[in-house]
């Protein structure tokens, strides 16, 4: 579809799984390192996730602790047996898909819906005695920090203004 990779890897671990040649632990730790800088330089992580692992999971996590969008794909079969299907991350999609038609369908939407210029951006904001006191009570009666709890109410507004549009 046009894109690139941050990290090609598959050849080579195909290769090396029918040598049957395992990983020594200094070359786990330098795939990791590479993992996680591919990460940090992607727009988007993209992981199929039909054979669920440990590994997998993590990736997943280390990837929405990047504030990268995360699609996680499954063939045939939901995830609803899974603990990720609780996460509530906006960045985070999870999708079913039959064939290659369809896998191919669901990327693109995904790569679509998170273009580079829809990242986060940060911002300070002061806030007064009476509306701090109100998001530290928030923040403590729900668990989520204030900036969710801000970013929650805003989106909340966009929906009502979209519906009354």
């Amino acid at each position: 579809m046009g894109h690139s990779l941050t990290r090609e890897w598959l050849e080579a671990d195909r290769e090396r799984q029918n040598e049957r040649r395992t990983y020594t632990r200094s070359e786990y730790s330098a795939i990791w390192h590479d993992v996680k800088d591919a990460m940090a330089r992607s727009e988007v992580v993209i992981l199929e996730v039909s054979e669920n692992t440990f590994s997998i999971g993590y990736q997943a996590a280390m990837a929405l602790s990047f504030k990268k969008p995360v699609l996680l794909l499954a063939k045939n079969q939901p995830l609803s047996n899974t603990i990720i299907v609780g996460e509530d991350n906006p960045f985070l999609e999870i999708k079913e898909y039959a064939d290659a038609k369809q896998l191919r369908s669901i990327i693109a939407l995904f790569i679509e819906r998170f273009a580079l210029n829809t990242q986060e951006k940060r911002f300070n904001m002061m806030l007064d005695p009476e509306t701090n006191v109100f998001l530290e009570l928030e923040s403590y009666r729900t668990g989520k920090t204030k900036a969710r709890i801000i970013r929650e109410l805003l989106r909340e507004r966009m929906r009502d203004r979209s519906a009354l549009s």
